[in-house]
This record gives C-alpha cells, sequence and structure tokens, in this order.
C-alpha cells in the first residue's frame, strides 16, 4: 500500500525554540505595536542600490537604526544576575532567525549579528546573505557548537531547566543569545499585519506586514508605505519611560532616513 504522507528529519534548532519559548513564556513582558513610514526610506534604498555596488535592503537598514538607537538607551538590553546587579552591554549584538535551505526543506537558523550597532547597512545586509548561502551560522565558535549538541541530546525537562539557569548568566546570555532579539517574520509576506513575539530578550522586536495606505503627507492625501513593529520589553528590567523613548527614537529614525 503506497504511503499518503512522508516524512521529515528536524534539525536541532527546533529543540531550542521549543525550549526558549517555554522558559520565555514565564517573562513579564509588555507589547506595543506601532506603524512606521517607510515610503522615503523604500526610495533611498533603491536610489543607493542603483548606483552603488555595495547592495543593501530594508531589513538590514530597520536592523542598523534598531541597534542605534539601543545605543541611546543601553538599559534596554540591560540583564540582572541573581544578586540583583544589571550587566549593562556597549556593544549591541541582535540575534537574528534567518531561513535557509537544509535538504529541499527551509528551517530557521539562528545568527548573531555581533556588534552590529559598529557595522556599516551593506555589511549587516552581506552578512544575513551570506548565512542564507552557506545554511548555517558562522556566530558560533566550534566550541560552542560542540557544547550545544551534546546540550540538545539531554531530555527536555533537564535542557529547559538548565536552561533557565544559564539565563541568570548575562555573560552567557550574550554570548548564546545575543543582547537584544529582532524577529522579521512579517517581511516575508504582505499585509497590514503585526506579531507578538514570546521574548528571551529584555528587548525584543518583531516586524511585522509591509502595506500600503492613504496618509496626508505635505498637506495632501495620498499613499504611503508603513511597515508594522511590536516592541516587547522585559518589564522586570526594563521600565515603560525608557521603552517609549527607545520607540520614539527608532520611529524617527526609520522615517527621517537617518543613515542612508
Amino acid at each position: 500500500m503506497k504511503k499518503d504522507y512522508y516524512t521529515i528529519k528536524q534539525p536541532l534548532i527546533r529543540k531550542f525554540i521549543e525550549d526558549s519559548t517555554r522558559v520565555a513564556m514565564k517573562t513579564p513582558s509588555i507589547h506595543g505595536v506601532i506603524k512606521v513610514d517607510i515610503t522615503e526610506a523604500n526610495k533611498k534604498i533603491k536610489e543607493q542600490n542603483n548606483i552603488s555596488d555595495q547592495k543593501i535592503s530594508l531589513t538590514s537598514y530597520i536592523l542598523s537604526c534598531i541597534s542605534k538607537a539601543v545605543e541611546t538607551n543601553l538599559s534596554l538590553q540591560a540583564y540582572k544576575t541573581f544578586n540583583g546587579k544589571l550587566f549593562i552591554f556597549n556593544d549591541v549584538d541582535i540575534l537574528l532567525p534567518i531561513e535557509v535551505k537544509i535538504d529541499k526543506q527551509y528551517f530557521p537558523i539562528i545568527h548573531l549579528l555581533r556588534k552590529i550597532n559598529k557595522m556599516s547597512i551593506s555589511e549587516i545586509n552581506n552578512e544575513i546573505l551570506n548565512t542564507k548561502k552557506v545554511g548555517r551560522s558562522n556566530s558560533i565558535s566550534k566550541k560552542q557548537t560542540v557544547i550545544l549538541f551534546a546540550f540538545y541530546l539531554l531530555p527536555g525537562f533537564l535542557r529547559r531547566m538548565i536552561f533557565s539557569f544559564l539565563l541568570k548568566f548575562p555573560l552567557v546570555q550574550r554570548n548564546y543569545l545575543g543582547t537584544v532579539g529582532v524577529t522579521a517574520v512579517g517581511m516575508f509576506g504582505t499585509g497590514d499585519s503585526f506579531g507578538i513575539g514570546i521574548p528571551n530578550h529584555s528587548l525584543t522586536i518583531t516586524l511585522g506586514g509591509i502595506y500600503t495606505a492613504p496618509a496626508i503627507f505635505d498637506k495632501q492625501v495620498c499613499e504611503r508605505k508603513y511597515i508594522n513593529i511590536t516592541i516587547s520589553v522585559n518589564h522586570d528590567i526594563v521600565d515603560g519611560a525608557p521603552a517609549a523613548r527607545f520607540t520614539k527614537t527608532l520611529k524617527t529614525m526609520i522615517e527621517k532616513c537617518i543613515g542612508l
């Protein structure tokens, strides 16, 4: 009898997603959704790509803006230790899931954009494209890869206990998960949609759908292009006021095309 189904082997990254999601559900997060006008940014990106060999994308530009906005208030990427002290990192390491093709199937891999606040937009774009091309992340060392492989051979309940314990050490958090989380799920489609993640970071950004909508611009009604962005913070560490300032800074940077 012919089977009417087929099976595939899931990569180890699925175990990471399972564990991190269950641990993150205990985080007291607050969320805010904003819509950001990207009309001018899109125009400038197209213009730059037409005249320069250093190609950039909207995703790489927004990632750059996020890192620069975090630089203005580093407390957004603070992490608490056992004794209540806060570790506040000077550089921004963004954890970004990147979809790659493995054995004819598409899976997300976890990639760390180290010190992204010191990278140019084209460097960010090239690193993302290279990661997609090779199908694996080079942001984790071979030693770390071996440790992670051994870790994921453990039973799920034990992994999650260890995972929760290790997140109490800010340096471990930064080395394996970065300081800021970004998910660009909405960049794969269009429409007025947004996502709310389950964050493991003090600051997590979810990029939602891109869409056009009528707006008043220069005293005229016209169509503008927008992207929805969800900003999630750990309320145990980040208060509403600095989160609001960060949100305003990020929105202004993107809409004013700062850095382009």
